[in-house]
């Protein structure tokens, strides 16, 4: 960082598959979430970065962030809206340059996606107003990126606060969302992870394992942990 001379990550090499579902672990101050907001081009301009990001080793992140879609681990969404119309809110405003039939196309794949079709027509709510879960919050903070069309889609923490039994269905959601389908190209996830349970981390193909310092100490398939 310019303004402490704090090195939060250093000495990071690798390469992530495509349509891959990648999770970031590591103990509290490793630098997971830096490292992936490092990855989406997302670092505030008080931070000083050597090195490149580059997709499919060619085109550098910051020219293609029009095809990252970034989930933070706070929920981001007009509370007193239902979950289609944040999703087709989230699709018309930052895809203005497509078409209608586009924006309905991509909202309903990703209701079909993250299993939302129950509460559809349900609003989001808020501590004053009761409205869907905090699994089902999640998924449609997932969702609105997911309306974008990204290649690749960053969560940061998408599990935090929620029992094992919500967390599943909401990795199972971006599982099939990693995976694709017919006429449908997969999706490359990174997400961040704290403190998972082993059974939520066995749904991820590739996993990041940060140690403290900045430093990977691990990058591979699950089953080599």
């Amino acid at each position: 960082m310019r303004d402490t001379g704090v090195c939060v990550l250093q000495d990071l090499n690798g390469e992530l598959p495509s349509a891959s579902i990648s999770a970031v672990l590591g103990p509290s101050g490793a630098g997971k979430t830096f490292f992936c907001c490092a990855l989406a081009d997302r670092l505030s301009h008080n931070a000083a970065v050597s090195g490149s990001v580059l997709l499919n080793d060619r085109f550098p992140v910051r020219a293609m962030r029009r095809v990252l879609g970034f989930c933070p681990q706070d929920d981001v969404m007009h509370v007193m809206l239902t979950v289609y119309e944040n999703l087709i809110f989230s699709a018309r405003m930052r895809l203005r340059q497509r078409r209608r039939n586009d924006h309905l196309r991509l909202v309903e794949r990703a209701i079909r996606l993250l299993d939302l079709e129950c509460v559809r027509h349900s609003r989001i709510g808020s501590d004053a107003r009761r409205g869907i879960s905090g699994g089902q919050r999640k998924r449609v903070n997932v969702g609105m990126e997911l309306v974008i069309d990204p290649a690749i889609l960053f969560l940061d923490e998408p599990t935090s606060g929620l029992d094992s039994a919500t967390a599943r269905q909401v990795l199972d959601g971006v599982r099939r969302a990693a995976r694709g389908g017919p006429q449908q190209r997969g999706i490359t996830v990174v997400s961040v992870l704290h403190q998972p349970p082993f059974e939520l981390v066995q749904k991820f193909s590739v996993v990041v394992l940060m140690a403290r310092g900045g430093r990977i100490a691990y990058l591979g398939p699950c089953e080599g942990l």
